[in-house]
């Protein structure tokens, strides 16, 4: 049944424990679902959250604005433990586009975070301590690490997630991934590159054609490592090909077809069960988008 929504809310529960003050709502949702929606409310006074949702020529447009994005992704149940940053989320429903079969339509966006710190990431960390980068990993599971930058594009189709050149960078470390996730069966399948000291190795990167043969691409570095994931966001398989940590960029992609460290993966993994990491393709860096206000 079509309907308008106009509220006022005090305070709302949004998941996770995180909650909204002084929450305001707009809205017209037409018996399937909200052709227009425009909400407001604030984490603490000096981090508001807006979502705005508007059709535009036969498509509804999506932006979710945060400052606060560590609070923002924890009420998603996306991570526990980040601090801080801001984020925005863009995304277009693609709903003139034909389905064969009834079900969500098809969406395209990218998610922008700046300035977050993450701490205790399970995932990132076993990628970490199989990488022999135990370092990174007693940074990330204590005080935690900085990014100055998340781009995750998306697209979505027949119930699955794909990302196209995502990468995070900071001063300490930097991850691409390139992939799916099946949301039905909980599963990924991602492949990328983790490079260390980011900031210092990526430096290589900006050289004219040097800096291409060096690294293997933008937002990659001289010495990475090349990783994959597959299986359930609980456990996944998880293998990290040493020789390519050692190579120059375009060298790595040689070590594609070699053997990822086996037993990254779980503690009952085979050695035929180890993944082979290909080196993700380098991110193309976006249009810089301004921080939300």
């Amino acid at each position: 049944m079509p309907y308008r929504l106009d509220a006022e809310i005090d305070r709302l529960h949004i998941g996770q424990g995180v909650k909204l003050q002084d929450v305001s709502a707009t809205g017209e949702f037409d018996g399937k679902t909200f052709q227009v929606l425009a909400a407001r409310g604030n984490f603490r006074p000096d981090a508001p959250l807006a979502v705005n949702l508007t059709p535009i020529d036969g498509e509804r447009h999506l932006t979710l604005t945060s400052q606060d994005a560590g609070l923002s992704l924890k009420a998603l149940d996306l991570l526990r433990e980040g601090v801080g940053g801001s984020l925005r989320f863009d995304a277009v429903f693609r709903d003139k586009t034909p389905r064969d079969k009834p079900g969500n339509p098809p969406m395209d966006g990218q998610v922008n975070i700046k300035g977050i710190k993450i701490r205790n990431t399970p995932i990132l960390a076993r990628i970490l301590t199989v990488g022999s980068l135990t370092g990174m990993r007693d940074l990330l599971t204590g005080s935690g690490i900085s990014f100055d930058r998340v781009i995750v594009p998306f697209s979505y189709r027949d119930a699955m997630i794909a990302f196209t050149d995502a990468y995070a960078s900071g001063s300490a470390l930097g991850i691409t991934a390139n992939g799916t996730f099946d949301p039905a069966r909980d599963r990924f399948d991602l492949k990328g590159t983790v490079i260390p000291a980011y900031t210092l190795n990526s430096v290589f990167g900006k050289l004219p054609i040097l800096g291409q043969v060096l690294t293997g691409g933008k937002n990659e570095g001289v010495f990475a490592m090349n990783y994959t994931l597959s299986g359930p966001s609980e456990n996944p398989k998880i293998g990290v090909n040493p020789l390519s940590a050692l190579t120059p960029g375009f060298l790595r992609r040689i070590f594609d077809i070699g053997d990822a460290i086996p037993g990254a993966a779980s503690p009952d993994a085979t050695p035929a069960e180890a993944q082979t990491a290909p080196a993700a393709p380098s991110p193309t860096e976006p249009e810089a988008i301004d921080t939300p206000q």
